[in-house]
């Protein structure tokens, strides 16, 4: 009887056991997941910024004989021709002087 209850002792641990290692296996995963998820979220935020960026210049680039800085809207109240930039939720005036 004594050696029954033990192997049902070492079976329940056993499975105990293994239950652990499969939950953290599996958080571990889950982790991996939302740092890859969050690693391609900012590539795309990038891949954005870059291109937003291209565009930026080609505009400016039209615009040659002009000399651009960007000003903080609504700080400064612009006169002349405006180009708005919005990057990271805000709004940006590319003041271009003729």
């Amino acid at each position: 009887m004594m050696s029954v209850q033990n192997l049902n002792l070492n079976y329940s641990t056993f499975i105990q056991f293994i239950i652990k290692f499969i939950l953290k296996y599996l958080i571990k995963k889950e982790k991996e997941l939302q740092i890859n998820k969050q690693f391609q979220i900012d590539q795309n935020l990038q891949t954005q910024e870059s291109d937003y960026t291209k565009t930026l210049n080609i505009e400016i680039s039209n615009f040659s004989s002009q000399t651009c800085q960007i000003i903080d809207y609504p700080k400064q109240i612009i006169e002349q021709k405006k180009y708005y930039l919005i990057k990271n939720q805000q709004i940006k005036i590319l003041k271009c002087d003729a």
